[in-house]
């Protein structure tokens, strides 16, 4: 014998209401169809749950005993409904990123254990490093990047705005001079960051007025 839940649903309503009408109300359902529900409930059961009177309904000894388990079972199925839901919506599994070092180090990692916290069933794998790391090619989930998005088929979001200074010695600038334009720039000794895959030097993103340009290091020359 099988019972349909929503059935079971309808029985426990009416019990807990004391009132078909009200049952319904609370169901959002005709009248005649929770009475047709009993009905069939108590045909399957073989055994009347409710006594019907003109004002009320009451439980009868065997509808007593089969409503506390029914609303038992309701609970167990609502509370496991809810249990699967929450575990749905939690994040899981292992979370694997890519940080330069200087932000790794001062703006993420403070970070870990809150975040931890907050996300339990996440395991973070962190990989700190300013070399240039292929996401799909090394299975990283996330990175940390300065400058403009080389790839397009990856999704970007902004997180702080950076700026990079040129910065120098107080004797090579006594000895060589400070710079005072972008073009002044390739009669100085600079010393540029590499690509670490080809080992070419990376080319500088110099902002004047309100113009940006792309500038390409000298090779060094002797001070």
């Amino acid at each position: 014998m099988e019972l349909d839940l929503r059935t079971l649903a309808i029985f426990v309503k009416v019990a807990e209401r004391g009132s078909f009408v009200r049952a319904a109300e609370a169901l959002d359902l005709g009248q005649s169809g929770v009475s047709n529900a009993i009905k069939r409930l108590e045909s399957q059961l073989g055994v009347t749950l409710l006594v019907r009177t003109t004002r009320s309904v009451k439980l009868t000894q065997d509808g007593e005993a089969f409503f506390h388990r029914c609303r038992q079972v309701l609970a167990d199925l609502e509370e496991a409904r809810q249990v699967l839901m929450r575990s749905r919506r939690q994040p899981a599994g292992v979370l694997r990123v890519s940080l330069p070092v200087s932000f790794g180090r001062t703006r993420v990692v403070p970070l870990l254990g809150a975040f931890q916290a907050k996300y339990p069933k996440v395991e973070v794998a962190i990989g700190i490093t300013d070399r240039y790391v292929n996401l799909v090619d090394e299975g990283v989930d996330v990175a940390v990047r300065f400058g403009a998005l080389e790839d397009s088929t990856l999704i970007a979001r902004p997180l702080v705005r950076a700026r990079r200074l040129i910065v120098g010695a107080p004797a090579y600038f006594a000895k060589r001079g400070k710079p005072g334009s972008i073009e002044a720039l390739a009669a100085h000794n600079c010393l540029p960051l590499t690509y670490h895959e080809t080992g070419r030097a990376r080319p500088w993103r110099l902002r004047q007025a309100c113009s940006c340009r792309c500038w390409r290091t000298p090779s060094p020359r002797p001070t």
